[in-house]
């Protein structure tokens, strides 16, 4: 399973369309990943600007606070399954690097291309045949009484008539949507907690041609 990551960064010296590559193909394969449940529903911020370090902040003790009420009103998970780490970590995904060992790998899904385009530095990808949507899923090895905000940057692109709208998935919870502007960057910003050692999949998707060009991900434990 590993071996997506290093996959999908191989993608990211291919340019600039790779529909017919072996690559391709084995990226478009379903993945079958047993994950656990966020503690609490995820929370999605996108302020229509670019996410400022004050947002993440706020959003983050927003879902610290729901997951504090929560375990007020029932009997706590915390500590239940593991130890919670005690350092803050953090990595910056770009389409030079899809992974971190032991933290984060990536994988696409439903993909009609995956290129990459060297002006700016982003994945480029289009929906496969049929209006099925395309992914880039976000894999987590998540600790126990951790916070995980991930910060997007995507844009919608092409000659399509919407303005780029994106759904973000966890496989657990009711998935939510962002609605960008066309051939615009867009960032957004989404924060879940784990309460147990485990998987966590975080995916983001688009009936429309679209880009990637980064994603924020920081893993901060809860006191």
């Amino acid at each position: 399973m590993k071996n997506f990551a290093a996959l999908l960064a191989a993608v990211a010296f291919i340019t600039p369309v790779v529909a017919q590559n072996d690559v391709v193909k084995e990226l478009q394969k379903k993945q079958k990943i047993a994950t656990v449940a966020p503690a609490v529903k995820p929370i999605l911020l996108h302020t229509g600007k670019p996410i400022t370090q004050n947002d993440k902040q706020q959003l983050l003790a927003s879902v610290v606070k729901a997951y504090a009420a929560k375990a007020q009103g029932g009997k706590s998970k915390r500590n239940a399954k593991g130890a919670a780490s005690s350092a803050t970590t953090s990595v910056l995904l770009t389409p030079k690097k899809m992974s971190k060992a032991d933290f984060v790998y990536t994988f696409a899904d439903n993909v009609a291309y995956l290129g990459y385009s060297d002006v700016g530095e982003v994945f480029q990808m289009g929906a496969s045949s049929g209006g099925t949507l395309s992914d880039l899923s976000f894999v987590l090895l998540v600790n126990p009484n951790t916070a995980y905000t991930l910060t997007f940057t995507v844009a919608g692109n092409g000659a399509g008539t919407g303005n780029g709208t994106f759904k973000i998935v966890d496989g657990h919870y009711p998935e939510q949507t962002v609605t960008g502007v066309k051939n615009e960057s867009t960032e957004f910003a989404y924060a879940f907690i784990s309460d147990s050692s485990g998987t966590a999949i975080v995916s983001v998707t688009s009936s429309q041609p679209w880009s990637f060009t980064s994603c924020e991900i920081v893993a901060n434990p809860i006191k």
